[in-house]
């Protein structure tokens, strides 16, 4: 399930101090959980959803935003009000075949069964073997990245499947690009079917590497 635990409502009850969940039809004093229930009669609210976009405005990154290992400041920082984050390129160990391991992403969690998800990537780079990229991660996983390579910049596709056996990644597609501003694209249907494009413009977008099945 590429979605991982889905979270649900469910109507509750204090008998002898103690919450019960669910409806007891069978009166056994065990609740049992419903697909349906009678909503409760609360304050009148405007709508709300758990933040899915960041523009990076802020002196702290939005609640949406993890890293998958304790975070050092070395990795990244906010830049206030000028509405981008900075992110370092980090060394790798050589020895490491894949991301299964690597700390510096940051990432969050799906937020819906199927959406699309758009960023916006200046790649400021230095020296060849650079590389910055834009993930759906998991046990399997795959990305679209931009990277240099003998002094040009190439965009690539690559995935890597039971990563946390310690298997190697597999290049999917490359092509050379002249911009170092690019903008990345996830699309996700429904069961966690992605494709990943690109894009020059921030308008028309091109599909990079091959559809790919999100796992936890």
């Amino acid at each position: 399930e590429a979605y991982g635990r889905i979270v649900h409502m469910q109507p509750m009850r204090w008998e002898n101090n103690w919450p019960v969940m669910g409806l007891d039809h069978d009166k056994n004093g065990v609740g049992e959980p419903v697909a349906v229930h009678k909503k409760p009669n609360l304050p009148a609210a405007s709508m709300v959803t758990p933040p899915d976009t960041d523009e990076f405005n802020s002196p702290q990154l939005g609640l949406q935003w993890q890293w998958p290992a304790n975070p050092q400041r070395t990795w990244g920082f906010t830049t206030g009000n000028l509405g981008f984050y900075r992110l370092n390129c980090i060394p790798r160990n050589p020895e490491t075949p894949n991301l299964w391991t690597v700390p510096n992403l940051l990432m969050q969690k799906f937020p819906a069964e199927k959406f699309t998800a758009t960023t916006k990537l200046t790649f400021n780079h230095r020296f060849d073997g650079e590389e910055v990229g834009f993930l759906v991660m998991g046990r399997d996983y795959q990305y679209i990245s931009i990277g240099r390579e003998q002094g040009k910049l190439h965009l690539r596709s690559a995935r890597c499947l039971k990563s946390q056996t310690g298997k190697a990644e597999e290049e999917l597609a490359r092509t050379e690009i002249a911009n170092n501003t690019i903008w990345f694209r996830v699309t996700v249907k429904e069961g966690g079917l992605c494709t990943f494009s690109y894009s020059t413009d921030g308008k028309k977008f091109t599909t990079l590497g091959n559809e790919f099945q999100s796992v936890p």
